[in-house]
Order: C-alpha cells, then sequence, then structure tokens
C-alpha cells in the first residue's frame, strides 16, 4: 500500500510540473507573441509614416498586415518576399501622401501604385487564403487611390463654371470639357457672341455676355 501512495504521488509530481511547464511556455510564448506585435505595429507606422489617411488601408493593417508583420518577425524566412511587401506598403503610402497633399498623379504613378496593389493582393492570398475580406478591402483601396487621383481634374473642371470668379473667356473655359466646346463651337458658328442667364450671389438675374472668338475666321 505504501508503495503504490508514493507512485501515485511520483505520478501526480511529475504531471504538476509537466503542467507548470506547459503554463510557462505557453507564456512565455504569448509574451514574445505580444512583443513580437507590438513590434510589429512600430516597424507599420513607421514605414506608413503618420501623414497616411486612408481608411481602406487602416482597415487592412488590423485585418492582415499586422499578423503578417508580425508573423515575419516570429518566423523570418530569410527570402526577399517580405521584402517585396514592404516596398509595395512604401509605394502605396508615398501614393496616397502626394493626394492627400493636394497633388496629382501621373499615369505611370498611378500604373505603378495599381501595380504595387496586385503585388499585394497575390501575397496576401498567399498567407491568408481564407480570408475572403481582404480582397473586398484592397478593392476599396484601390478604389480610393483612383478617386482620390481624379479629383484634381474634376476640382479644374468646375472651373469652367465658375463664371463670377474667373476671367476666363467662355473658349478657355470650353478647354476644361473638350465634348461641350464641340458642341458649342458648332452652335456659335451662327453667331459671334452667347448669352449666359446668371443668377448672382445676391438673387438678382442678370444676362452675361462672354465673347466667342471664331478660330475660322
Amino acid at each position: 500500500m505504501q508503495d503504490q501512495l508514493s507512485a501515485l504521488l511520483v505520478k501526480a509530481q511529475s504531471r504538476f510540473e509537466r503542467n507548470i511547464q506547459r503554463v510557462r511556455e505557453m507564456e512565455l510564448g504569448r509574451t514574445r507573441y505580444l512583443d513580437a506585435k507590438l513590434a510589429a505595429y512600430q516597424e507599420h507606422a513607421a514605414l506608413l509614416g503618420s501623414n497616411t489617411v486612408s481608411a481602406s488601408l487602416m482597415a487592412l493593417t488590423e485585418s492582415a498586415l499586422v499578423d503578417l508583420f508580425t508573423l515575419n518577425i516570429l518566423q523570418p524566412n530569410g527570402s526577399d518576399e517580405f521584402g517585396i511587401i514592404e516596398s509595395a506598403l512604401r509605394c502605396l503610402a508615398e501614393t496616397l501622401n502626394t493626394l492627400i497633399a493636394g497633388n496629382s498623379l501621373s499615369e505611370n504613378e498611378l500604373e505603378t501604385a495599381n501595380q504595387q496593389l496586385a503585388l499585394l493582393e497575390q501575397h496576401l492570398d498567399k498567407a491568408f487564403p481564407t480570408r475572403v475580406q481582404l480582397q473586398n478591402l484592397l478593392h476599396s483601396l484601390r478604389r480610393e487611390i483612383e478617386t482620390q487621383a481624379a479629383e484634381p481634374a474634376s476640382a479644374e473642371q468646375s472651373h469652367a463654371f465658375d463664371i463670377d470668379g474667373s476671367q476666363l473667356s467662355l473658349e478657355e473655359r470650353l478647354e476644361f470639357l473638350p465634348r461641350l466646346k464641340r458642341g458649342v463651337s458648332h452652335a456659335l458658328r451662327l453667331s459671334d457672341g452667347l448669352w449666359f442667364n446668371w443668377r448672382s450671389a445676391q438673387s438678382t438675374s442678370e444676362k452675361r455676355f462672354l465673347a466667342w472668338i471664331d478660330p475660322g475666321k
């Protein structure tokens, strides 16, 4: 009986020590993971900068990119794959910051941004094949960049209708609106000028005459 009791005590002590070791390993692993995740946030913030304002990119960061950075810190693969991801993110951050500053993108810059988005999509799909929502976030980010890139052109077009605040002639205004210019040009063959009905800020109706210089004359 004494031997059996001793054997049970030894077995219980061994089980207790294994459990304690498992808990220690779990805590150590959790601490290591949290440290890696904090480092991933810091690395990601340093890469994108503080001026990047994009709801889609921030959502993408929270749902996938920080996890990807964390995995790379915990298990560095030693390849250039993560460098490609960093390069793509850096390019997108520069693109967004350019747009936020009110500057326009050239066609080449917009094409490069779309190429970097495609690369990012490829790597995220490989790392997280079951996260379908990432495709929606990437699509939103692409649309966000394309929409902001088109805004300067829209702003320029709005100047074509700003009659009170601009000294542009009708011909110069229509340079912003080529399709409308063709229609007006055809109509103005019957006249050397055009009257516009214009309601001023004081809500008084008045007529404005904008001279038209016919290139054919």
